[in-house]
């Protein structure tokens, strides 16, 4: 598993974490690393899984003030509140992703729909889920505003229209195959439930909806980033949450040292600061190609000096010192999107980090959890750690 992928706060696992999972790798395969080494598609990918290790509530979260809207499950949550994020106007609910496509363009409709769909339909869909987004995206750089679009009524409409551009680049025997048939199946079975879930008075049930999943998250961001802290242990003797990130690298490592092929480290939110921790203080010979660090929070958590290497004395010239970086991380990329107020810029704190901006569309509520899911968003991570490969 020459990349290792290092989850963020929140994450606990329940009936849609392997999907979850798979969607993910499948997709940072297809679209991230099929732009950066030759045999992206056997290249393993180590997830290490800690949240069993994080805060736990005791009451489940019975402190949280609770709505009208207590009862809205987590799969609800996950589809409803990024939905009502777009800032698109919804007039109707069975034609939200043509109203996105309309006031955004083909991509953000395709990314949003795909966020959507990857998590709620199991392991074995990742795989085609992930192609029928490399086919799509292809259709949507072709042509962003198809002219089709302004006749769609609605969104199972807009599926199918979607379809055909995809199929007319693809033999019978190729969809077969692949399976795709069951994938579209599943995108139009995500179209269905947002149809459903959405409330019909939406800016009236926005706020109370918005609060309450915002509230859990919040707090569960910091739980878990507490309790590592708390319990992250020494280079002598690793905590719960570094020793299972620990295996997971190590594992990769001897892979990447047997096979001869690049190790890759990517951390998303919490994930980061762990990676961070790990290659400057409790694993600091170990060589990687890359680290990517995703919504993260190392320049947050080095401006407090709370890493294990933390240095008080730096900055002593706040205009010009910077942190050094070690040389055994060949290149570090740092995203961050404006709307996400967990991720941090780290250039100004960090030497030789490399930041980028990325817009997720998504607003104060969900840009943090919108990167990983988005096609495009992998299409981009790849050109960009490709860039510094030359």
């Amino acid at each position: 598993m020459p990349m290792v992928f290092v989850h963020g706060v929140g994450v606990r696992k329940g009936p849609g974490y392997d999907g979850n999972v798979a969607a993910r790798s499948s997709l940072i395969k297809r679209f991230c690393l099929k732009k950066i080494v030759p045999n992206w598609q056997k290249f393993e990918i180590g997830n290490p899984y800690w949240g069993g290790d994080a805060a736990k509530f005791y009451w489940d979260h019975a402190s949280i003030p609770k709505g009208k809207h207590e009862q809205l499950g987590e799969q609800e949550s996950s589809l409803i509140i990024p939905v009502l994020e777009t800032a698109v106007a919804l007039t109707d609910r069975k034609a939200i992703l043509v109203s996105v496509a309309r006031a955004r363009g083909l991509t953000e409709a395709i990314d949003l729909l795909w966020t959507l769909a990857t998590a709620g339909h199991g392991v074995k869909l990742g795989e085609d889920m992930a192609l029928l987004a490399e086919k799509a995206l292809e259709v949507a750089e072709r042509t962003p505003n198809p002219e089709w679009l302004p006749s769609v009524a609605d969104d199972q409409t807009f599926i199918g229209r979607l379809r055909e551009e995809v199929d007319k680049n693809e033999s019978k025997t190729d969809i077969e195959i692949l399976g795709v048939r069951e994938a579209w199946e599943g995108l139009r079975e995500t179209a269905s439930r947002i149809a459903l879930i959405i409330p019909s008075e939406v800016s009236k049930d926005f706020l109370t909806i918005t609060r309450r999943w915002l509230h859990v998250h919040i707090t569960t961001f910091l739980g878990d980033a507490m309790v590592y802290l708390n319990e992250r242990g020494s280079p002598e003797k690793p905590g719960p949450i570094v020793q299972r990130v620990l295996t997971a690298i190590d594992e990769a490592d001897a892979l990447r040292q047997r096979n001869g092929e690049p190790l890759y480290l990517m951390g998303h939110s919490m994930g980061g600061n762990i990676l961070y921790d790990i290659l400057t203080w409790f694993r600091p010979r170990l060589s990687v190609d890359a680290l990517i660090t995703v919504g993260s929070q190392p320049p947050l958590f080095e401006e407090l000096k709370l890493f294990g290497v933390s240095d008080k004395k730096i900055p002593a010239n706040v205009a010009n010192d910077r942190v050094p970086k070690r040389a055994e991380i060949g290149r570090w990329i740092n995203v961050f999107d404006l709307n996400d107020i967990l991720s941090f810029e780290a250039a100004r704190i960090f030497d030789g980090v490399r930041d980028f901006a990325y817009e997720t569309g998504a607003g104060l509520a969900t840009a943090h959890i919108s990167y990983l899911n988005r096609p495009s968003f992998q299409s981009h991570l790849g050109a960009r750690i490709r860039e510094g490969m030359s």
